[in-house]
C-alpha cells in the first residue's frame, strides 16, 4: 500500500494490524482454503506483504507472533502437500525469503 494513501503512520499501522488479523482468520479456518483459488490467492498475497510493509512495522504489530507462527505452520502444511506444493511453494519460500534478506542486512 502506497504511503500516501494513509493520512499518517497511525493510520498505516491500523490498517496492517487489521489486514495481518483478516489473514489469521483465514489460517485458523481451514475451511476457508478448501477452494484451490482462495488458497492461490493467500499464497500470492503472503509474497506481497513485504513490497508493501517493512520488516519493522510487521514485528511492531501486535499479532505479529502469532501471525508468524499462522504462516510458519500453514507453509509447512502446504510443503506436506505435494499437489499444491508444486504450484505455490515460490509464494511461500518469497514471504520467508523476505523475512530472512531483511535480517541478514541488518
Amino acid at each position: 500500500m502506497r504511503r500516501s494513501l494513509f493520512t499518517g503512520d497511525d493510520e498505516r499501522k491500523a490498517y496492517l494490524e487489521y489486514f495481518m488479523k483478516g489473514i489469521l482468520k483465514l489460517l485458523e479456518n481451514p475451511k476457508s482454503l478448501a477452494d484451490e483459488q482462495c488458497y492461490h490467492q493467500l499464497c500470492r498475497l503472503l509474497a506481497r506483504i513485504k513490497s508493501n510493509f517493512q520488516l519493522r512495522e510487521l514485528v511492531a504489530a501486535q499479532d505479529y507472533p502469532k501471525f508468524i507462527e499462522a504462516v510458519a505452520n500453514f507453509t509447512v502444511k502446504s510443503f506436506q502437500n505435494l499437489t499444491v506444493c508444486k504450484r505455490l511453494s515460490w509464494f511461500l519460500t518469497l514471504f520467508f525469503r523476505h523475512q530472512v534478506i531483511v535480517c541478514i542486512i541488518c
